[in-house]
């Protein structure tokens, strides 16, 4: 069975997947239910809703001692406080989550959260930390390579150098630029 992110089927069976974990005591389904809850509500632009499921997440991982998703969670969490215009919660959840993620190996959160916060700086057009970011994802993805999951997202070596590519263009440092658009 495989269940497109941000689809009502989606909700439908991770709701009752939590349902059923709630039912039975089992932290493990509730936080894992939680978790793509909170993913799939944000990627429908309802953070609110997001944030609850990734809450209750937070809540039952911490409890089942569930730490492999309490990365991605919180990741998730930084992507709902800056959708919901909250910068500074975001960043301290991008954070947390690479504190939890690169020890434990979790590499694909890693890329997802590096990618978050490349996308955070682009945003706002900050080119050191943009090219801070990109520079320490590249390593992480050519050691994943091409990699697509509602962690992550769409992430590959083209992607890094596309990312490092925008940052010397902001840093109006053509030479460099060039380098990396030729890569990717």
């Amino acid at each position: 069975l495989k269940l497109q992110t941000g689809s009502t089927e989606s909700i439908h069976y991770f709701k009752e997947g939590r349902r059923i974990g709630m039912e039975i005591g089992n932290d493990f389904r509730v936080t894992v239910g939680d978790m793509v809850l909170a993913t799939n509500y944000h990627l429908l632009n309802q953070p609110d809703s997001a944030l609850l499921f990734a809450l209750e997440g937070e809540k039952y991982g911490k409890q089942g001692g569930i730490t492999k998703y309490l990365s991605y969670i919180w990741g998730v969490m930084g992507n709902i406080y800056r959708q919901k215009g909250n910068d500074s919660l975001a960043l301290s959840y991008y954070q947390k989550s690479l504190q939890y993620a690169i020890p434990e190996g979790n590499y694909t959160v890693v890329a997802g959260t590096y990618e978050s916060l490349i996308d955070f700086y682009q945003s706002k057009g900050n080119a050191d930390s943009l090219l801070f970011y990109a520079t320490k994802n590249l390593p992480v993805i050519q050691s994943l390579g091409a990699v697509t999951s509602s962690v992550s997202g769409d992430v590959n070596p083209g992607i890094a150098y596309q990312h490092l590519a925008t940052a010397y263009s902001l840093k109006n440092n053509t030479d460099s630029s060039n380098k990396y658009l030729q890569l990717a």
